[in-house]
C-alpha cells in the first residue's frame, strides 16, 4: 500500500507576497562613490567588499550614473575639491530624495557635519577615528531602507495597483485601442507609482526591484498581454 500522499503546507498568501518582496530587495546592493579627482582609485573599495561599487568625479558623472542605474546608497568623500561636501549632497537629494547618504571625511569637522546633515546626508563618517564603521554604517542604513521600502509596498501597494489599473484601462480604451502598452506609456505609469512609493519612504533604487512584479500585477488585472 502506497503511504498517504502529504501535501505541502498553504502559506498565506500576504505571507507569500512579504517573503518575494524580501527576496527581491535582497540582491547584490550598489553604492555610487562621488571622490576627489586627483584619485585614480577609489580607496573606498576595499572596505566595501559586500558591496558593487562605483565612483563619479564631477556633477554631470554623478547625473549620468544615477539616471542610468538606481543605487543602494551614496558616500561623498570629503574634501571632494571641485565641490563642498554639502553641496553634493544638496544635489543628490534633488533628484533622490530617501536613498541612504554618507559623507566620508578625511578628518572631524563639527560645523562640516552639521552643514551635510542639514543638506540630507544620513551619517557622517570620520577617516581619522572610525573609518572601520563605514562598512557597518552603510549596511544599517540600506538595511533600513528595506524596512521603510517594505512598509512603502504595505502602505501604497494596494493604491500602486489600483492607481495603475485604472490608467491602464484608460490607455486600453484610448482611440489607437492598441493591443500591448507602448514603452513611453509605462514609463509614465511607472514615474506615477514611484511618486506614490517615495511618498511613502521607499528608495528609488528598491522601487526598481519592486517594479517588474508591481507592473505584471497590474497587466494581469487588466487582462493586458505582458511583453
Amino acid at each position: 500500500m502506497q503511504p498517504p500522499r502529504v501535501l505541502p503546507e498553504r502559506v498565506p498568501r500576504a505571507k507569500q507576497s512579504g517573503a518575494r518582496t524580501r527576496e527581491r530587495l535582497s540582491r547584490t546592493k550598489l553604492i555610487l562613490c562621488v571622490l576627489p579627482r586627483r584619485l585614480r582609485v577609489n580607496p573606498l573599495t576595499p572596505l566595501l567588499s559586500a558591496y558593487q561599487v562605483a565612483g563619479a568625479a564631477t556633477a554631470t558623472e554623478i547625473l549620468r550614473l544615477a539616471r542610468k542605474q538606481a543605487y543602494d546608497g551614496y558616500i561623498v568623500h570629503s574634501p571632494l575639491g571641485w565641490l563642498e561636501a554639502a553641496e553634493a549632497c544638496r544635489r543628490i537629494r534633488v533628484f533622490d530624495a530617501h536613498t541612504p547618504l554618507i559623507v566620508y571625511a578625511a578628518e572631524r569637522s563639527v560645523s562640516e557635519r552639521k552643514d551635510v546633515i542639514a543638506a540630507g546626508a544620513h551619517a557622517y563618517v570620520a577617516r581619522s577615528d572610525d573609518v572601520h564603521n563605514l562598512p557597518g554604517t552603510a549596511g544599517q542604513l540600506i538595511m533600513l531602507a528595506e524596512l521603510r521600502s517594505m512598509d512603502a509596498m504595505s502602505a501604497r501597494g494596494h493604491a500602486m495597483l489600483q492607481k495603475l489599473v485604472a490608467r491602464l484601462g484608460q490607455l486600453r480604451q484610448g482611440t489607437n485601442a492598441e493591443s500591448t502598452i507602448n514603452s513611453k506609456s509605462e514609463e509614465r505609469l511607472k514615474l506615477e507609482a514611484h511618486r506614490l512609493f517615495a511618498d511613502a519612504g521607499g528608495s528609488r533604487a528598491n522601487f526598481e526591484r519592486l517594479w517588474p512584479a508591481i507592473y505584471a500585477n497590474a497587466l494581469r488585472h487588466v487582462g493586458q498581454p505582458q511583453a
